[in-house]
């Protein structure tokens, strides 16, 4: 079966005996539905006219407050928006994938890539954001949304309907039992995605949406899976970048203290903790001013046009701690988009509200990120700004600060000072094409900053243990896998279990380069999720920036497996209270991790 899918706003019309047309939304043009009048020489712009149950201008669908509205326009007949009636001159604001039922047929909204596909007995149609990953999840996002299944048959039909990002997520199933003519709409599915595998990854790859029905394959969807610290640039994911501002990160709050320490020092009156007190006036614009100068003047930081990913649909960001990638030295890399996010947390560490503001280079056709900042705290509700004249109204009342952020680095050749790059910045926004204004404060109702990552060898960790479960046909990602996985990886690991008392040379969970996986997509289990959460918990208490080895190799030991026991007992020949008894004196966290196995 061929898969269709629309990008643009167009009303797809789904009728009986697989008759379908589609009609382009326009925004100045408005719609009207219902049936001719050859007398009148009326002619709608969706004639449904060979059904009874329509009038002769039942419906018109138009543009406005940035939205698609249906209106009933006083109609003998019912007008159904998924499934509720709509009365007389009653509107409704649509949404993509939204059914509506007039007469006999139905007409679905489509955009932002809404797929369909039409067989002989039934409709499918469902929208899919382009790219998952860890920060999508995070964030709450639907993958897969606007599922609209009807019955366009002449008799009843029962069928199993499932969904699943194959090795990604669970799959979702729902049983339907529909009547001739009827829909089932669901506005998002509750996909349980393999969150701890989107946490592994670095780089991007690519995966499949396998929809079933009655458990027999009927399309496979093709969908990008991005690393860890990867956004993608579709505007579905646009408010996912507030979760890489991270406020909270040591690095952050570092760089925030060497800053209001400066500020300081000229300022008799002010304090650090709990915030800046500062006059009200300019406050904003004194702190960010004070920050954008302690980068500028006491750091190097590399301008870095290429974005490490070269990707076209999506931008791999760097965390604070790979733009700032050594405090001592005060040396960094970083792109627009990376300096932006990076300032922006610092002014969220200091209860400030920053926006990233994002255009389009009209000559290079990239992208540009700015920061934003408000001069004022207030509560904040619109988290996506899109209008341009919203923007110049702002700058023009006063209201807003813009500042080119890369004018603390090299790009320039001398670096900016801090009234040249706002000047630099207002010079940007009027002379290139707008796309977005993100506001983080109001974001952060829904979107929360990503927790700190693992260091980079963790994500070799979890490669291999899922390699290392393929290469023995299992279908569940269990905790051994992981041990499997630090004993090949980790000379640390191996010292310690000899230091144990075991001599390795029985052990037979080797990570085989040159042998062929099974293709198969293993599952991970309970307890192995439970690992990687407990060695999240034991980096928190021993104040550790980052999950290492070392607390995932004490989270394995604490963890209650028996194919743990196994292995350690009849594979390393060493129990489990001899190689905790090493960790305890080589990690020191004896005293620092309170642990019990129960509770009364």
């Amino acid at each position: 079966m061929t898969l269709e899918f629309l990008s643009d706003p167009t009303l797809l019309i789904v009728r009986n005996k697989r008759k379908t047309l589609t009609k382009s939304l326009l925004p100045d043009n408005p719609i009207w539905i219902g049936c001719e009048d050859v007398s009148s020489g009326w002619h709608p712009d969706i004639d449904l006219s060979q059904d009874e149950k329509v009038s002769k201008k039942h419906a018109q669908i138009t543009f406005k407050n940035n939205g698609w509205c249906l209106k009933n326009c006083q109609s003998q007949h019912e007008t159904l928006v998924s499934g509720q009636v709509l009365r007389a001159d009653e509107s409704f604001q649509l949404n993509s994938g939204l059914p509506i039922k007039i007469g006999d047929s139905f007409i679905i909204p489509g955009w932002e890539k809404y797929y369909w596909q039409m067989s002989e007995n039934f409709f499918l149609g469902l929208n899919i954001t382009p790219a998952v990953n860890y920060a999508i999840y995070h964030c709450g996002f639907p993958i897969i949304s606007d599922l609209a299944f009807i019955n366009i048959s002449s008799d009843k039909i029962s069928v199993n309907l499932s969904l699943e990002i194959s090795g990604y997520s669970d799959a979702w199933q729902k049983e339907l039992s529909l009547d001739p003519g009827v829909c089932f709409y669901l506005k998002k599915i509750p996909l349980l995605l393999h969150y701890e595998k989107l946490q592994g990854l670095e780089g991007k790859c690519h995966a499949q949406i396998l929809i079933k029905i009655n458990k027999e394959p009927l399309l496979n969807i093709p969908i990008n899976i991005l690393g860890f610290y990867e956004w993608s640039f579709d505007p579905l994911c646009r408010k996912s970048l507030a979760c890489f501002v991270q406020p909270a990160h040591p690095v952050i709050q570092s760089i925030v203290y060497e800053a209001l320490s400066a500020l300081k020092n000229n300022n008799t009156d002010f304090t650090i903790h709990p915030y800046p007190i500062l006059p009200a006036d300019n406050r904003s614009e004194r702190i960010l001013s004070t920050i954008y100068n302690c980068l500028k003047d006491c750091y190097h930081i590399q301008y870095d046009l290429n974005a490490p990913s070269y990707e076209t649909t999506s931008q791999v960001i760097r965390p604070p701690h790979i733009v700032i990638q050594d405090l001592d030295k005060k040396i960094g890399r970083a792109t627009c988009i990376d300096l932006a996010l990076f300032l922006a947390a610092c002014l969220e560490n200091l209860n400030l509200q920053p926006l990233i503001i994002v255009i389009r280079s009209e000559n290079s056709g990239y992208q540009h990120a700015l920061l934003g900042c408000w001069q004022k705290v207030e509560p904040r509700v619109e988290p996506l700004i899109t209008d341009y004249n919203r923007i110049v109204d702002l700058l023009e009342s006063d209201q807003l600060i813009l500042l080119e952020v890369t004018g603390l680095t090299d790009r320039w050749g001398e670096k900016l000072s801090y009234d040249q790059a706002v000047t630099t910045a207002g010079e940007i926004v009027t002379k290139e094409s707008f796309l977005f204004m993100l506001d983080i404060a109001a974001t952060r109702q829904t979107v929360s900053p990503l927790q700190f990552p693992f260091e980079p060898g963790i994500m070799d960790v979890f490669r291999r243990a899922e390699v290392i479960c393929r290469q023995e046909n299992n279908s569940k990602l269990e905790t051994k896998h992981l041990l499997a996985s630090l004993i090949n990886t980790n000379k640390k690991t191996r010292d310690i279990l000899q230091k144990a008392g075991s001599p390795l040379s029985s052990f037979n969970f080797k990570f085989d380069k040159n042998k062929q996986t099974q293709s198969i997509n293993p599952q991970p289990t309970f307890n192995y999720r439970r690992v990687i959460e407990d060695a999240r918990i034991i980096a928190t208490d021993t104040r550790a920036l980052f999950v290492n080895k070392d607390h995932l190799f004490d989270a394995i030991l604490r963890s209650q497996s028996k194919n743990v026991d196994h292995i350690l007992e009849n594979e390393l020949s060493v129990t489990r209270n001899a190689v905790i008894s090493v960790c305890d004196q080589i990690f020191g966290w004896k005293n620092i991790i309170v642990e019990t196995i129960y509770e009364i």
